[in-house]
């Protein structure tokens, strides 16, 4: 009798419990990667939260785009008119100012979950970064590395 009842306490938590984090990410980035052709898992690191950096910001990039056609002005207009470079060069550095202002005060926001798979693709070894929304839903940025 002792042996039916052990073998239920141990299957009745996974039967009630949801899968972990790290479960649902190694689910999704398997199943993706068998889609796409022959895929054999190695290794998967612990899921860990990834956040959005400054350079992938609209705002950032904008202000990133003007300050290089500012750039651009200021080195176009150096030769032929001293003071409309001059001009475009306060406007470029006052920028640079404020992109550098907008670095350094940066407060990353979460993205999803963050995971480095290892695995092999076709027979090839792979080394990929994965990053899964946090419903679950998508695989939001793989970043490729070859190993």
């Amino acid at each position: 009798m002792i042996l039916p009842f052990a073998a239920i306490l141990v299957a009745a938590p996974f039967a009630t419990c949801d899968l972990s984090a790290q479960a649902r990410v190694e689910h999704i980035v398997s199943q993706f990667l068998a889609s796409k052709g022959t895929y054999m898992g190695l290794y998967f690191s612990d899921v860990d939260t990834a956040f959005a950096s400054v350079e992938e910001e609209a705002a950032y990039k904008e202000l990133n785009q003007k300050v290089l056609r500012y750039q651009d002005s200021t080195m176009m207009f150096s030769r032929i008119d001293v003071n409309r470079a001059n001009a475009y060069f306060e406007i470029y550095k006052n920028l640079n100012l404020e992109k550098d202002s907008m670095r350094i005060h940066y407060k990353p926001r979460p993205l999803g979950y963050f995971v480095i798979h290892h695995f092999q693709f076709d027979g090839d070894p792979w080394t990929d970064s994965f990053i899964v929304d946090f419903n679950f839903n998508s695989i939001i940025k793989i970043k490729r590395t070859i190993e």
